[in-house]
């Protein structure tokens, strides 16, 4: 049975930005997914991609990057 989760801004800046307070806990949700070998997908509006997008490079992140990462996700749509 597959599990999906909905994603907020708060939650993808936080796994992708290492400095973020919440960083740990994000990544470590995701590895416990993985590890789990999960049937796991996540939902996000086109809102919270272009929120995460915005943010991530005020907090240096490169724009591009950020979007590098979301353009190779399985089952982007």
């Amino acid at each position: 049975m597959k599990q999906t989760f909905f994603a907020d801004t708060s939650f993808l800046v936080a796994f992708y930005n290492s400095r973020d307070d919440h960083h740990r806990q994000a990544r470590d949700f995701i590895a416990d997914l993985s590890k789990r070998k999960a049937n796991t997908g996540f939902i996000i509006t086109d809102y919270i991609f272009d929120e995460t997008l915005t943010d991530l490079p005020r907090n240096k992140w490169n724009a591009n990057q950020a979007a590098c990462f979301f353009s190779k996700s399985a089952g982007l749509r």
